[in-house]
Parts: structure tokens; sequence; C-alpha cells
């Protein structure tokens, strides 16, 4: 809730058998032995400004890695919550490492509770590392104010003959950036990544994809779609690298 995990909201004990989940503040406070060498290690990291603008300003977030063979029964959902408090800014980190042959299906919620301010801007990052033979089902829902900005950034590296879906929807943002930067580190590894956005009045919604075909032998599908009403606009940009 406004940059800050809320505890008491939470429920995360019963991952305990299968996974370990830290809040990003507590894992640098920390510094966990897998966590410092990945949490700039994502491709392409070098060459985003929102990514080096959210680990500049960062305040908390998710670390969990799943652990070998591993699949929670049910999916991990995370929600980034605004409240009533007029906070301008909120920057926020999640770093994801899905173990060898270990299953998990994650949802992101980016939401505002009615009494929040509309004015926003929200910078989310999102590293996702899914290990050899391991598959992961990403869905996000993003929807605020008309005058809130989002920025979303999503950083994922495929090893392996393993396999990576996502789903992004966006609606009712007044400026939305959707960044998905994919590579695969594996022969045999797969990539279906599709989205849809709802835009109205001026509302701008832009996504950018970019797959970096790295090896040899994998696959990779795309599928976006857009409604939009007024002088709402919608941009896609796709780079395919092979």
């Amino acid at each position: 809730v406004d940059g800050a995990f809320r505890a008491d909201l939470s429920v995360g004990d019963k991952l305990s058998a299968i996974a370990k989940l830290t809040t990003m503040g507590e894992a640098l406070a920390q510094a966990p032995a897998w966590l410092p060498a990945e949490l700039d290690a994502a491709p392409h990291a070098g060459n985003d400004s929102l990514r080096a603008l959210n680990t500049a300003f960062m305040t908390d977030g998710v670390a969990l890695r799943v652990a070998a063979g591993k699949a929670p029964k049910r999916p991990l959902m995370l929600v980034f919550a605004r409240s009533d408090v007029a906070v301008a800014a909120v920057t926020t980190r999640n770093r994801l490492k899905v173990e060898g042959g270990a299953r998990l299906t994650l949802i992101e919620a980016h939401l505002a509770l009615p009494a929040a301010p509309p004015r926003h801007q929200a910078n989310a990052v999102t590293d996702i590392a899914v290990g050899e033979s391991a598959k992961v089902a990403h869905i996000k829902y993003a929807s605020d104010a008309s005058e809130a900005a989002h920025l979303c950034t999503w950083m994922v590296s495929i090893a392996k003959n393993a396999a990576y879906d996502a789903f992004q929807m966006t609606a009712g943002m007044g400026l939305a950036r959707n960044q998905i930067f994919a590579t695969f580190a594996g022969e045999g590894a797969k990539l279906d990544v599709s989205g849809c956005f709802l835009g109205r009045g001026s509302d701008h919604i832009d996504t950018t994809l970019v797959v970096d075909h790295a090896v040899p032998g994998c696959e990779s599908r795309e599928l976006f779609k857009g409604v939009l009403d007024g002088r709402a606009r919608g941009v896609f940009q796709g780079k395919v690298i092979v």
C-alpha cells in the first residue's frame, strides 16, 4: 500500500515449504546471497532509463525464489494499491527466481482505492529468471485514475526448455507505459506474450516489447489488441532480435 509492504493484509507463511518470500526492503537490508548479483543482471538492464530511475528510488517490493521442482497450489497475487495518502510517486521492485522444473502462476494487480488522489506516478519493475524446464504464467491488471501515470517494466530471462506465458491488461490510465524485455537464455525455450488495453478521453497507453532470441531453437508468439474512444491514443512498438 503506497509503496510499503503491509503484513497485516498479506499471507505468506503457506509458501515457506516450497518458496522463500521476503519483502524487497528486508532483502536489501539482509542481502541474501542470491540477490545482489542478480538485482541488476537482467537482460538490457543497462539500456533502460525507467529501470535506472526505479533502481535509484525503489522503496519496497517482493523477493521470491521458488525451489527447484516445486509448484504452489494456488496463484501468487501481488497487489499494489494506492490509498488516500497524498503520495506523489511510488517506486517498487520485484525479483523472482523460479528454479529448474518449478511452476508458478503470478498475478500483479495495480489499482487505486476510491479515496486515492487522482494524480500519481507509479514505477514498478519486475525481474524474473525462469529456470531450466520451469514454467511461469504471469498476468497483470492495471487500472487507475485518469490523471495517473503508470510505468511498468518486466525483465525476463528464459532458460533451456522453459516456458513463460504473459498477459497484461491496462484500463483507465491517463498515461501508461508497459515495457517487456524478454531474452532466451537456453535452447528449446518458449515465450507467449499478449495484452489488451482500453482507453478513453485523453488516455495514452504505450506498450513496448523487445524479444531477444539470443540462442537458437526457441519460439516466441505475441498478440496485442486495443480499444480506444474519444481522443485516446494507443502505441505498440515491438522488436524481435534473431
